[in-house]
């Protein structure tokens, strides 16, 4: 989120349900807290971005989930960037045809294309 912030996103939206983390997200520039999850979270996301969901998602949780939950927040052409200890079989395991992994050095990134 920091570097997010630092290197220019025009709006940071953090995901959490916890209330601590929530305040530290907003300490590092989060804009929007969304503390829905699944189609919920999803759905606030695109309404916070005009229907567009997000250009870029940090995956950071590791669960089948939370990715799933991060590539449904992608908009098309958009990417997600993987935390390595969140990077297993959840990305592997992606029933969407149109994402793809590609991991370099133990670094694991998501493209989704429409």
């Amino acid at each position: 989120m920091l570097a997010a912030d630092q290197l220019g996103a025009e709006r940071i939206i953090a995901l959490s349900c916890h209330e601590p983390r929530q305040k530290l997200a907003a300490q590092y520039g989060a804009i929007h807290i969304v503390t829905e999850r699944g189609d919920e979270g999803v759905a606030r996301i695109k309404e916070l971005t005009d229907g567009l969901a997000a250009h870029s998602v940090i995956e950071a949780v590791g669960t089948q989930e939370s990715m799933m939950q991060s590539i449904r927040s992608t908009r098309p052409g958009g990417h997600v960037g993987v935390s390595p200890t969140a990077c297993s079989s959840p990305v592997r395991s992606c029933p969407s045809p149109t994402c793809t992994c590609t991991t370099v050095r133990h670094r694991c990134a998501v493209s989704c294309l429409s």
